[in-house]
């Protein structure tokens, strides 16, 4: 067998046991998508404040009975239906 034969060889016997070692390994990864907030679907109708942080700013939104409002800016009053998508959002 000549040089160029065996390095033939070598390289195909390495891409089989490579090949061979990725497909045996066992598939353990968990695709199962865990809630962030598990319980907040039992007490949605409860939350009076949702604190939203970023790099740069903070604002914290509070409910007054039916309605919120940004309380960083003067309550200024906020779009029931955004808040409503915030939170739903927040379940998944």
């Amino acid at each position: 067998m000549n040089t160029k034969n065996l390095t033939v060889l070598a390289i195909f016997t390495i891409i089989i046991v490579i090949a061979a070692v990725v497909l045996t390994q066992p598939n353990d990864i968990s695709h199962e998508q865990k809630k962030f907030f598990p319980n907040l679907a039992s007490i949605i109708n409860e939350v009076t404040e949702i604190n939203i942080q970023t790099k740069d700013n903070t604002i914290t939104l509070v409910r007054n009975d039916k309605q919120w409002f940004a309380k960083d800016k003067h309550n200024y009053p906020i779009d029931m239906a955004k808040v409503n998508k915030l939170l739903l959002g927040a379940m998944n």
